[in-house]
């Protein structure tokens, strides 16, 4: 089989909208919109270190115009539609991949 080809420009656009960089960024920053989103990106990296800002914040108001630090914190603490785990770094991770990391969590 034919290794499949694509041209710059389509893979330019098929990276912005993985990373859901490519529409306008519109839309609630909090609750089920927010855990949407995170959703759509697989997980939002955490970060300690706040130099501008952290850049999990950096992250989602880049596509939330919206979005507050303290919506994070809510979707993880009092929702509970997220979980904390390592990635490559620690991570916030939508509670449906929760099943997938069990295999993790036993090393």
């Amino acid at each position: 089989m034919a290794t499949p080809r694509i041209d710059n420009r389509t893979a330019r656009r098929l990276f912005l909208d993985r990373h859901a960089l490519l529409e306008r960024p519109t839309g609630p920053a909090h609750g089920a919109a927010l855990g949407a989103l995170i959703d759509r990106l697989g997980f939002v990296q955490i970060d300690s270190i706040n130099t501008l800002a952290r850049a999990h914040d950096l992250i989602l108001h880049a596509r939330r115009p919206r979005y507050r630090p303290d919506h994070l914190d809510r979707l993880y603490a009092r929702d509970r539609a997220l979980f904390e785990h390592w990635t490559h770094d620690a991570a916030m991770i939508p509670m449906r991949f929760f099943p997938h990391w069990q295999l993790r969590f036993a090393r």
